[in-house]
């Protein structure tokens, strides 16, 4: 199982708020160890507690396939079954994705996920900006420290990779 629960306890209310989805305050983070028929081993990314006893499951992409769709109804379909409670998808794409299908048709039962598309946010500019700041010794505000979290995943001219060693070091520097 990944280690994600502590850095969504992290982040829990600025996710939503920094990617302008509307969606009830967060109010804890709720274990992904869901059984899951017919998926491999594999678990969300996130599960967050709304306010309103909703639930926000939250994944990131690095990629597209149109069976993620379906892997993705089926963790809802298996974390409805365990919590009772309206789960809200939102998929998040790297700066690699400008578009992707977020509708699966199935007849009677019709699945669709809220999307957000990481290429829209220019990770070049925002670096520079964060780092000027941290080179001035100015606070970062919590949209700083969302988009450094972020950079790997907006648009951007490095590879992921790459973007993720640079912003790591920034953080470094920053906690200095």
């Amino acid at each position: 199982m990944k280690d994600t629960n502590r850095t969504g306890n992290t982040h829990k209310d600025e996710t939503a708020e920094y990617h302008e989805l509307n969606f009830p305050k967060i109010i804890s983070v709720k274990p992904i160890d869901i059984p899951v028929i017919n998926v491999s081993n594999q678990n969300t990314d996130f599960v967050f507690e709304l306010e309103d006893n909703s639930l926000l499951h939250l994944e990131f992409q690095t990629t597209w396939k149109k069976a993620d769709l379906l892997k993705f109804a089926q963790y809802d379909i298996a974390l409805y079954q365990k919590e009772r409670r309206k789960i809200n998808t939102v998929v998040m794409y790297s700066g690699k994705y400008e578009s992707a299908e977020n509708e699966l048709d199935m007849g009677s039962i019709k699945y669709k996920v809220q999307q957000v598309f990481m290429i829209k946010y220019d990770g070049i500019k925002r670096y520079e900006e964060i780092k000027e700041k941290i080179e001035k010794e100015e606070e970062l505000t919590k949209k700083d420290l969302m988009d450094l979290v972020f950079l790997p995943l907006m648009r951007n001219e490095k590879s992921e990779e790459e973007v993720t060693k640079e912003a790591l070091e920034l953080a470094n520097q920053n906690t200095r």
